[in-house]
């Protein structure tokens, strides 16, 4: 999550393969956590997601469309788990 080259694969805002799964991913991992490390690389991840958001245009859906972004942007800014484990589809919770 640290490494630029390893970022620059991820090319859209999915949930499935891009910045919005990689957040939640290292969200919940965070959360599970010894050392505050993961956790410091949260808000540039959440910034890259919304930079990516800004720039990609209207798409429908939870893995690949704008539902997933905007609902790891919920989670991750509420710093809660979420109460329905919506993201238990992702196999990390």
């Amino acid at each position: 999550m640290t490494d630029p080259k390893q970022l620059a694969q991820i090319t859209d805002t999915s949930l499935c393969h891009g910045w919005a799964g990689l957040l939640q991913t290292a969200w919940r991992a965070a959360a599970d956590a010894q050392h505050p490390g993961l956790f410091a690389s949260l808000p540039h991840l959440r910034a890259r997601l919304i930079q990516h958001m800004n720039e990609s245009g209207d798409m429908f859906g939870l893995l690949e469309g704008d539902t997933g972004p905007a609902i790891v942007l919920h989670t991750t800014t509420m710093d809660t788990p979420p109460l329905s484990g919506w993201d238990a589809c992702l196999l990390i919770a």
